[in-house]
């Protein structure tokens, strides 16, 4: 997977062009990262936005931090629910319009490799809304956020 640095600006993709996008947990192998357990309720939060991924990938990543990478996208088991991780991201809405960009294996990265993101992302997924509801999509929209997908229910 592509390496960038946490906090740096997002330039992974030219779809998304929104200026004060922010890369969280965008790991690579041989980088050092932060380490450390985090809040239960945070963990809670991150997978539901992993859920509910904005952007999907064509391709998929794999976790070069595992010993035994498994090929393809890694099937995580977390509350007795399946997803693929490792085939999209996730978007988390910050403070004063910051939009975090991640992996979705940040959620395989923090359960697994106990990776803490910085504090900025943490307080942004405890206090965000959620993508399974519309006023998500709605400030991503008045944000000028592009590419996004509505909610596949209404809440």
């Amino acid at each position: 997977m592509t390496y960038f640095e946490d906090l740096s600006v997002y330039t992974y993709s030219n779809q998304w062009t929104y200026k004060k996008m922010l890369n969280i947990g965008w790991l690579g192998r041989g980088i050092d990262f932060t380490s450390g357990v985090v809040e239960q309720k945070f963990i809670d939060r991150l997978w539901l936005f992993c859920l509910t991924p904005v952007p999907q990938t064509r391709g998929f990543y794999e976790c070069h931090l595992c010993s035994n990478p498994a090929i393809g996208p890694l099937l995580f088991e977390y509350n007795s629910q399946k997803i693929k991780l490792g085939r999209s991201e996730i978007r988390v809405i910050g403070k004063n319009g910051i939009v975090y960009a991640a992996p979705n294996l940040i959620m395989h990265y923090v359960c697994d490799h106990l990776y803490q993101p910085p504090i900025e992302f943490i307080e942004a997924v405890l206090s965000s809304e959620l993508p399974s509801s519309n006023r998500y999509y709605d400030i991503l929209r008045g944000l000028g956020v592009q590419n996004w997908h509505p909610p596949l229910q209404d809440e």
